[in-house]
């Protein structure tokens, strides 16, 4: 886990807290290290009841896919996602205007780039409904 996270060279730009967490790791290595090869070493003479705090609850977010490289990867591929779509060109076809997307960076064309615009336009769309209807109703009650 630890040179995975090392490989990654803007891990801190996605996840908060990347630095902390592989120090914190990179400092549990060495406690372990300590009390397997070294005589005379216990467990309480090395740890506090905070570290296994801190590794039990690391181990949860593992399981929960909530750890640091998990969610490295689910932003790392949102954000690109979102740089893929370069982006909207407005054309005027035979029933009105028309909106055609064109997803310009990426090589494959799976259409993820152009669902995601669909949904943010849809939201966009409803949103502006919705305030006009607010408004609409506010110039009625004064």
């Amino acid at each position: 886990y630890i040179d995975t996270m090392k490989e990654v060279n803007d891990g801190n730009r996605y996840v908060p807290l990347w630095n902390k967490t592989l120090y914190k790791l990179k400092h549990y290595r060495h406690i372990r290290n300590n009390y397997v090869h070294e005589v005379g070493t216990s467990q309480y003479d090395i740890c506090t009841r905070d570290d296994i705090e801190w590794l039990n609850n690391f181990y949860k977010e593992i399981m929960k896919t909530t750890d640091p490289l998990a969610r490295y990867r689910r932003e790392k591929s949102s954000y690109k996602a979102v740089e893929d779509v370069k982006y909207i060109r407005y054309t005027e076809g035979g029933e009105g205007e028309q909106l055609q997307y064109q997803n310009v960076n990426s090589k494959s064309d799976d259409g993820e780039g152009l669902r995601l615009v669909n949904i943010i336009l849809k939201f966009l769309i409803i949103m502006g409904i919705s305030l006009a209807v607010v408004l609409f109703i506010m110039l009625m009650i004064s």
